[in-house]
C-alpha cells in the first residue's frame, strides 16, 4: 500500500524537525562549552610577562603572589657600586611611596655583576595593596631609588612590572615576603625520634636583605614554603638581634627523618608582621627581653619553650615547676623568681650540692639545655662543673661559667634514670656559689649523639 503524497510529507517534515531539534541541542552545549571556555581565560591570550629597568639594573627573575608582594632579583650590569635605598611598584602615580615594608632597612649595596633580592608590595588603582587569584595579571610602574657610592649621588631606575599571579599554594599566609629552604639530613644509621628538636644556628645578619627584621620576631618555620603546610614551633636560644652574627634556634620536627642520609626540608619564612611571635609559633628564651630595642619587653613575655621541649621550665614567677624533685637539705638559699637562685656548698659526707634534680622517666637521654645568666662566690670555676647523674655516676659535661650550656648524655638506655644538673663543690663550708639560671630544658637525644646537617639555599645556617 502506497503512502498519498500529503502522508509523505508529513513524515518528511518530522524528520526535519527531529533532525534540527537534535543538532540544536548539540549545538547548544557547544556553545555553552566554548562560553565556559571563554569565562576561564582560555582563548585569551596571556599578556607577556616582563620587568623593565634603566641606569644598568636588570631584572632577572621575578613573580608576585596573591597577596601582592613582589620578589625580584635584581642584577647591576652597570660600572656603579650603588647602595638601594627604596623601591615602588604602583599603578597610580600618587602610590609612588618608597616601601620600606621589604628589605630595604637603610641600604642594600649592590656592586657591579652582584645580584641582590628585593621585594616590596604593588598598589592597585585603588591605592590599596594589589591582592588576587591564581592566573590574575598585574601591570604596573617600578622604580627603584639609589645612591652612588663612590659619590653620594642619589639616582632612579623607573621601569615598569608586567606579571602573572603564581598559584595560591606558593603563598598559603598572607604577609609572608621570603621563604628559605632549609634541608636537614641525617648521616646516621638511625632515624631521628618522633618529636625531634633540631638545632639550627643562623647568622642572622646575612638574611637582612632578605626582611628578617631587627628582632627576628617575623620568623616562622613551616612545612611547605611561603607558610603552606603546618606551622612549625621554634626558640630562639640567644642572639635575637639581625646585628648578631649567631643565633641558636631549636625547632620540633613534626617529622622523623630516616637514617642513612635521610633527608627533610623545612622553610623558614620571614613576615611582614609579627604574627609568628605573637601567636606562638616562634618564641624567645626568658632572658632575651629588654626595656626597649627588644620586641620581649618583660621576662617570658614570648617564651614557648614549652611548645618545643618536652621537659622544660623557665622559673617564671616564684614556684619551682612539678618537674622538679625539691633539691637536698644542705643546700641552701633556694628561690625560685623569674629565674631560680641556689647557693650550693660542702655538706655532710656528699661531695657535690643539687642545683635541681629533675624527674624524668626511666631510658631517658637527650641533650641539656640550660644557661648561667649570674655565678659568685670563690673566683674562677675551679672544681664545679656541669654534669648528669646516671645511676648515681656523674658524666661531666663542662666547667660552669656564665654563659649558655649545652651537654649531651650518654645513649639512653632502659635501666638508667636521668637526673639532672649538679654541681661538684670542694671540701670547704666556705667554698660555696649562688647561680642563677634563666631556664632549663631537656631537648630529644639525636642519632648516635649526631644532630642532622643542616643546609639553607640562602644566607648562612648550620647545625
Amino acid at each position: 500500500m502506497k503512502l498519498n503524497y500529503r502522508g509523505q510529507k508529513k513524515i518528511k517534515l518530522q524528520s526535519v524537525m527531529e533532525y534540527l531539534i537534535t543538532h540544536m541541542w548539540a549545538l547548544l552545549i557547544i556553545a555553552i562549552a566554548l562560553a565556559a571556555l571563554f569565562e576561564l581565560g582560555i582563548f585569551t591570550p596571556s599578556p607577556p610577562q616582563q620587568c623593565i629597568l634603566s641606569d644598568g639594573l636588570v631584572c632577572k627573575n621575578f613573580f608576585i603572589n596573591s597577596q601582592g608582594s613582589l620578589t625580584i632579583q635584581v642584577f647591576n650590569s652597570g660600572t656603579t657600586p650603588m647602595n638601594i635605598t627604596g623601591v615602588a611598584c604602583y599603578q597610580n602615580s600618587s602610590d609612588i611611596v618608597y616601601q620600606k615594608e621589604g628589605n630595604i632597612n637603610g641600604q642594600v649595596a649592590l656592586s657591579p655583576g652582584g645580584t641582590v633580592i628585593l621585594y616590596t608590595n604593588c598598589y592597585g588603582s585603588n591605592n590599596n595593596v594589589y591582592t588576587s587569584s591564581y592566573g590574575s595579571f598585574y601591570g604596573g610602574d617600578l622604580s627603584i631609588t639609589f645612591i652612588d657610592s663612590r659619590t653620594g649621588i642619589s639616582g632612579d631606575s623607573y621601569g615598569s612590572i608586567s606579571v602573572i599571579t603564581k598559584n595560591g599554594a606558593v603563598n598559603n599566609q598572607a604577609g609572608i615576603m621570603y621563604s628559605v629552604s632549609v634541608t636537614l639530613t641525617n648521616t646516621e644509621s638511625s632515624p631521628t625520634p618522633n618529636n625531634f628538636q633540631q638545632e639550627i644556628v643562623i647568622n642572622p645578619s646575612s638574611y637582612a636583605q632578605y626582611g628578617l627584621n631587627a628582632n627576628l620576631s617575623n620568623l616562622e618555620f613551616s612545612t611547605n614554603p611561603y607558610g603552606g603546610g603546618t606551622p612549625i614551633y621554634s626558640w630562639i636560644a640567644n642572639g635575637s638581634s639581625i646585628t648578631s652574627t649567631k643565633s641558636v634556634i631549636w625547632v620540633n620536627l613534626p617529622s622523623v627523618i630516616s637514617a642513612n642520609g635521610g633527608t627533610e626540608t623545612i622553610y623558614m619564612n620571614f613576615f611582614s608582621n609579627n604574627n609568628p611571635i605573637l601567636s606562638g609559633y616562634t618564641g624567645y628564651a626568658p632572658q632575651l627581653y629588654c626595656s626597649t630595642g627588644c620586641f620581649q619587653t618583660a621576662y617570658g613575655e614570648y617564651d614557648n619553650g614549652g611548645d618545643v621541649f618536652p621537659t622544660y621550665s623557665n622559673f617564671k614567677g616564684t614556684t619551682l615547676s612539678s618537674i622538679f624533685y625539691s633539691p637536698q637539705s644542705c643546700s641552701s638559699g633556694l628561690s625560685i623568681d623569674n629565674g631560680y637562685t641556689m647557693n650550693t656548698f660542702y655538706c655532710g659526707n656528699y661531695q657535690y650540692q643539687a642545683l635541681a634534680h629533675l624527674n624524668l622517666p626511666q631510658g631517658y637521654g637527650g641533650i641539656l639545655l640550660s644557661n648561667v645568666e649570674s655565678i659568685s662566690g670563690p673566683s674562677g670555676g675551679s672544681g664545679v662543673i656541669w654534669c648528669w647523674l646516671l645511676n648515681g655516676g656523674c658524666q661531666a659535661g663542662g666547667e660552669v661559667t656564665q654563659d649558655p650550656v649545652q651537654i649531651i648524655s650518654e645513649p639512653p638506655t632502659s635501666g638508667e634514670s636521668l637526673y639532672t644538673i649538679d654541681s661538684l663543690s670542694a671540701n670547704s663550708i666556705t667554698d660555696y656559689r649562688t647561680f642563677t639560671l634563666s631556664y632549663l630544658g631537656i631537648a630529644s637525644y639525636p642519632p648516635s649523639g649526631q644532630m642532622p646537617n643542616v643546609n639553607c639555599n640562602v644566607g648562612v645556617c648550620s647545625n
